[in-house]
């Protein structure tokens, strides 16, 4: 609120060179990986997580203390805020609880206090005896992760195959809960049927690599990533169990969400996400649809905003961005297409080298231009462009030889040389172009020939 407000009207003040200086030492904690062309994110504001809180040991705010949004009972969030004022939390630094502390005794959460207070002066400890550059702690893993998040209440089951895990997981546990596991740890034993497979976890993992889902009732989900956004289309298909088809679509829909919000925490998508449900008349049906989806979202441990339907009958959500999505960190761009899914047929591709030849000969005369272009190319240049190529090299007087070359992965790669009129000999590679994985990197090198070619002196054509 007003101290983030205060915050961004200082930091407009100053420059990031004047905050931080040339082999300054700074302790720094990663908030995002990097992601495509946006590089990680870091901030000298740090966080550590334990059970029930989070510890901000330099914090800006002014509040020391804070309780999670998703907590809305009020009588639940005086109780907590008296557990906090019992913290006795030192200036400075800020505790906020999170969604786990509802309910928990003021004793275990002293407990998780304790233990990040702890953590923070063995970090402190060691930034003091180490030598920049270093890493200084990282995050639990994954089985501790699980432990700490998953197993609060005593109803909760965590089956694990594996003696190492199984053993690492009890010690957490102790430490953790400070008492034994009893049945909430249960050794899988079976050896002949991998744990995932007799769970239908790969079977999970596998649908995780196509944009389709199906429905149990027969519908379907089409999710398509984008760089700007998700989106994700809701259809019928053979759903057609009600006779009534404002029934069929409502069932359908609320089906749909709750679907659509397993998929965006297993595919880890986040930011914007617009949802294309099925049309429905009546808008108390809408209505359902929206309480339905903010339910299901609210067990998303990352935050979310859930809007109303629109009139074009699509619902916007935001989620939080924890980690690249599943696409980004299992898959690599196709070099061909960089990602867009289509390449310029043989006609464009074509037409573009034609284009760019041309250029190069306004800009600089020469005696002779090879250029090196993909078989299919030099095939469709000298069929279809060769009275043009002929007319080209009437009016610049020069020679112009088509090789085609089968080495050229990309349709749009080419390479031109020129033979210069006075040494008669072939110079260095004039352009050699490739597409690059880099899209501003491409757009820059069409503005680049395009402002040669404006600026070159004008030929006068022969008569």
């Amino acid at each position: 609120g007003e101290d983030n407000k205060e915050f961004v009207k200082r930091a407009r003040e100053f420059k990031i060179q004047d905050v931080i200086k040339p082999k300054q030492i700074l302790l720094i904690q990663g908030v995002k990986e990097e992601r495509g062309q946006k590089g990680a994110s870091m901030t000298t504001y740090l966080s550590l997580a334990g059970r029930f809180a989070v510890l901000m040991p330099n914090s800006r705010k002014r509040n020391s203390y804070g309780i999670s949004k998703k907590i809305s009972d009020k009588t639940e969030r005086a109780r907590l805020r008296e557990i906090l004022h019992g913290l006795k939390i030192p200036k400075g630094m800020t505790v906020v609880l999170r969604t786990a502390a509802m309910g928990a005794d003021a004793t275990s959460i002293a407990a998780d206090y304790d233990y990040l207070v702890n953590l923070w002066n063995e970090i402190r400890k060691t930034t003091l005896e180490s030598v920049a550059p270093v890493t200084i702690h990282t995050e639990d893993s994954l089985l501790r992760r699980v432990v700490r998040d998953f197993l609060a209440d005593k109803d909760d089951v965590l089956v694990i195959q594996g003696d190492e895990a199984y053993d690492a997981a009890k010690t957490y546990f102790q430490q953790m809960y400070g008492r034994a596991p009893r049945k909430q740890l249960v050794q899988y034993k079976d050896a002949a049927v991998p744990l995932m497979v007799k769970a239908g976890v790969e079977k999970q993992l596998e649908g995780l690599h196509g944009p389709y889902v199906q429905l149990p009732s027969g519908g379907s989900l089409v999710i398509n990533q984008t760089e700007a956004m998700v989106t994700i289309d809701v259809n019928s298909s053979r759903a057609i169990k009600e006779k009534d088809i404002e029934q069929t679509a409502l069932n359908t829909n609320l089906e749909a969400a709750e679907e659509i919000a397993l998929q965006l925490r297993l595919r880890d998508l986040a930011g914007i996400v617009a949802i294309d449900f099925i049309d429905m008349e009546e808008e108390r049906n809408n209505r359902k649809l929206e309480m339905k989806m903010r339910e299901v979202m609210k067990r998303d441990r990352a935050r979310t905003q859930v809007a109303k339907i629109n009139t074009f009958g699509v619902l916007m959500l935001s989620r939080q961005r924890l980690r690249s999505s599943f696409i980004e960190t299992s898959y690599v761009q196709c070099p061909h297409c960089l990602g867009a899914g289509v390449v310029p047929s043989i006609q464009t591709a074509a037409l573009i080298m034609f284009r760019h030849l041309q250029e190069k000969l306004l800009a600089k005369s020469a005696q002779k231009i090879i250029m090196t272009v993909p078989s299919d190319v030099a095939i469709y240049l000298l069929n279809h462009k060769r009275a043009e190529l002929a007319s080209m090299e009437s009016e610049f007087e020069t020679e112009i030889v088509i090789v085609g070359d089968d080495s050229m992965m990309n349709i749009d790669q080419y390479s031109i040389q020129r033979v210069a009129p006075e040494s008669n000999k072939t110079e260095d590679l004039l352009d050699a172009y490739a597409p690059s994985t880099d899209a501003k990197k491409k757009d820059a090198q069409h503005m680049d020939a395009k402002k040669t070619t404006m600026n070159a002196p004008r030929r006068k054509r022969k008569k």
